[in-house]
């Protein structure tokens, strides 16, 4: 093997994470489901990931689950009450259970990226600290 073909090896990627979340967004800007406003809030906590530096596999998932959650919620982010994030997890149980109500690895999932994404959209970090 050459220098040149270990090279182009190297930069090789498998999963192509950053053309992902391109594609990502895209969808989101073109779903007549999604407002203006949760759009927004999307941009803004993927600059946050990205300032947090955080991979971009993390990233992709998070978007491509926000955008899940944001056709799941009947409200705006910025104006969801407990009783709203409530009903929305009861959704993502019926939607992503198994058969017998046992959770999965997607429910899971989409119950981490919220509980992460609303402490962002209301105490502006994604981390937990005591106060």
């Amino acid at each position: 093997m050459t220098f040149q073909t270990l090279k182009s090896k190297k930069n090789l990627q498998i999963h192509n994470y950053e053309k992902r979340i391109i594609q990502e967004l895209e969808l989101l800007e073109n779903d007549s489901n999604i407002s203006n406003e949760s759009l927004t809030l999307i941009k803004k906590y993927h600059r946050a990931m990205i300032t947090e530096t955080l991979a971009k596999a993390t990233r992709s998932k998070h978007i491509q689950t926000l955008g899940s959650l944001c056709r799941m919620i009947d409200v705006e982010w910025n104006e969801a009450t407990k009783s709203d994030i409530d009903k929305l997890v009861a959704n993502i149980i019926e939607k992503y259970a198994d058969d017998s109500g046992q959770e999965t690895h997607s429910s899971r999932d989409h119950k981490k990226v919220l509980k992460i994404f609303f402490r962002w959209l209301k105490l502006y970090s994604r981390r937990f600290t005591k106060v």
